[in-house]
């Protein structure tokens, strides 16, 4: 009987430990951040969320991220790393709670979550006042500065308007107006300050919970009045360059009174001064110095002082060697190659620079266009052009040496009489050019051209006429010619010239508007009444546009079965529509209730729908070739 019943209880344990008794799930999360949200910005990206602890049940466990609108209903948040026991969400644009679910067999526990913002409204109304009189007697040692107060409530820091949220204070203080500390014990709205025996500033900051929206105050400044009337005139010249030992002028103070005594001090900053020894009269002229350097000046008296503003005398360090290059020779009506500048320093400071353009070498004037930079691209040339560049800080500057851009001389070659003309002194070879073109324009962006023609000789030329044929997609703005008259009809442009002597050159502007975003070729035709002995220069056409080809139905598929077979496994974009390079691309994934469940960028043709229900899915995906963006958009089917 006792055998019996030491079986039926051994086999009772059994059962108890078979039915799977452990402890229950602990399941916490933290967040590697401080920051979880943003203020007036449309969307915020949160750091990663990751386990603060994780036990009990039994392992492995299974983890689902979710995401919540509310603060209490939660939906899965999808996605790649959906099973990942650390997580880093994808941007949000409004307020959302995220939590982990980890499970256990039958076991389910649900994290604590963490509250992300965004798009809160900036802290408004964050504006403070002195309820004692700001300027304090001349004489006075000591002074309480009494109660330090707003009148408006706080708004702001939450989605819209107002909103009653608790809001966080911090007092701070300084002596220099620059420098601020932190005022110990001082987080409630109000503030009252001890006992002050110098100038001293305050400010509040508030900040919204979590430290999402955080707005500084204006300044409350308690002055020590001192001796009033202290202040200085400098002498004309303050500054110096290239570090030359510099003699400033004497700097003339004024007089507050009779009796007043006077200390002058100077320092290597605006705030830390020190005595100069026996500098102690009205006026004073420094000694020679060779950095720059700040004066003030202390005036006392009956018992009370003030210091004056400061002067700055300024000596520049010497300008590294400013160099261009090259020269160049080019032919007539086009541009030089780029000029190049190296770069120019004084000391640790960054200097600016002005490029300079001369038709004589002596007399230089600013270059047009962007003139500004370390390099320079100057325009289409004419006649033997001089180009230098200034490097400059405040009032000092450094010239560079000058490089001289020429023109390569016109071989004019006497061919025999076309046909049909008797004399070739008759005759005009006549030569048009498009140049100054840009490179791709998306829609809508007007851009200039120039065409240029040039009779090479050897006759006059008479009744020149050029015709600029538009393609359709390019809708004519306006023209401006040096000479002759400019008619439109249609697309056709139409430039005619009386005459045009021999080597001379006449050019036009164009200004057009591309209405499509694709090739774009241009056909420029001259003509004169004289006999042309050379016709192959007659013609110019230009190519503009290379765009992204369009996408064929064939190239994205509408279904994958990622089974293993080796069949439509994954979202692979055949040839990816002809451009060599994947890492300029973004593709995005939505569920039919608008989830994103998949995003990346650069996208490698691999995505297989894991951890994805069979379904119709949505994708956008948005392509650059370096100069514009297509985006195309269209469903999956994803079969299992």
């Amino acid at each position: 009987m006792k055998s019996a019943l030491r079986i039926l209880l051994f086999a009772g344990m059994l059962n108890i430990i078979s039915s799977g008794i452990h402890a229950q799930i602990v399941n916490s999360i933290a967040y590697y951040s401080t920051i979880r949200g943003n203020c007036g910005l449309p969307s915020f990206s949160p750091d990663t969320l990751y386990s603060a602890a994780l036990s009990g049940g039994i392992r492995p466990y299974t983890f689902i991220w979710e995401k919540s609108l509310d603060g209490t209903n939660y939906t899965p948040v999808g996605g790649p790393h959906q099973g990942d026991s650390i997580y880093k969400p994808d941007p949000i644009t409004q307020v959302t709670w995220i939590r982990r679910t980890a499970i256990s067999g039958v076991d389910t526990s649900h994290s604590n979550a963490y509250e992300f913002y965004t798009n809160l409204q900036p802290i408004q109304n964050n504006v403070i006042f002195a309820s004692k009189a700001l300027s304090i007697p001349c004489g006075t040692s000591t002074y309480a500065p009494g109660l330090l107060n707003s009148t408006d409530t706080i708004k702001g820091g939450v989605s819209s308007g107002g909103g009653s949220i608790n809001y966080g204070y911090q007092w701070f203080y300084s002596t220099d107006g620059v420098n601020f500390k932190q005022v110990a014990f001082s987080n409630a709205s109000s503030y009252t300050p001890g006992n002050i025996t110098s100038d001293t500033w305050f400010e509040r900051v508030v900040f919204s919970p979590q430290h999402v929206c955080v707005d500084t105050s204006n300044v409350v400044h308690f002055t020590f009045a001192g001796l009033p009337g202290n202040t200085l005139i400098p002498p004309s010249i303050t500054a110096a360059c290239n570090a030359q030992v510099f003699k400033p002028g004497q700097i003339i103070g004024s007089n507050p009174g009779t009796g007043t005594t006077y200390q002058w001090q100077l320092g290597t900053d605006s705030l830390h001064f020190a005595n100069i020894s026996g500098a102690i009269t009205q006026n004073y002229t420094p000694d020679s110095i060779k950095v720059s350097t700040y004066y003030r000046r202390k005036a006392s008296l009956n018992g009370c002082a003030s210091y004056s503003h400061f002067l700055l005398f300024s000596v520049a360090p010497p300008f590294s060697l400013d160099s261009i290059s090259s020269n160049q020779r080019i032919d007539s009506a086009t541009a030089p190659a780029l000029l190049v500048g190296n770069l120019v320093t004084s000391g640790t400071n960054t200097v600016q620079y002005l490029w300079k353009i001369s038709t004589d070498s002596v007399n230089f004037s600013p270059a047009p266009g962007t003139n500004n930079g370390t390099n320079y691209q100057a325009p289409s040339l004419s006649v033997k052009t001089f180009f230098q560049r200034e490097a400059f800080l405040g009032n000092c500057s450094v010239i560079s040496n000058i490089v001289v851009i020429g023109l390569n001389k016109v071989t004019v070659i006497k061919p025999p009489p076309p046909n049909g003309c008797s004399n070739i002194a008759q005759s005009a070879n006549l030569g048009v050019k498009i140049f100054n073109r840009p490179n791709n324009k998306p829609t809508g962006a007007q851009y200039d051209y120039s065409i240029a023609i040039t009779n090479f000789g050897p006759g006059t030329a008479t009744n020149v006429v050029v015709t600029d044929t538009l393609p359709a997609i390019l809708q004519y703005i306006s023209g401006s010619s040096t000479q002759g008259t400019l008619t439109t009809s249609g697309q056709i442009v139409t430039w005619t010239i009386p005459s045009l002597a021999p080597l001379a050159t006449e050019g036009i502007i164009i200004t057009v508007n591309p209405t499509v975003n694709d090739q774009i070729i241009n056909s420029v035709f001259v003509k004169g009444k004289e006999c042309d002995p050379l016709l192959s220069n007659n013609k110019s056409t230009d190519t503009l546009n290379n765009p992204i080809p369009n996408l064929l139905a064939k190239d994205i598929p509408d279904i994958i079965t990622p089974n293993g077979d080796g069949f439509n496994d994954s979202f692979t974009i055949l040839d990816f529509l002809g451009i060599p390079a994947l890492s300029d691309n973004e593709l995005l994934i939505f569920d039919r209730w608008g989830n994103a469940v998949y995003h990346t960028k650069s996208y490698q043709n691999d995505w297989t729908g894991n951890g994805l229900s069979a379904g119709t899915y949505f994708y956008v995906l948005r392509i650059n070739n370096g100069t514009r963006t297509q985006t195309f958009k269209g469903h999956i089917t994803l079969l299992r």
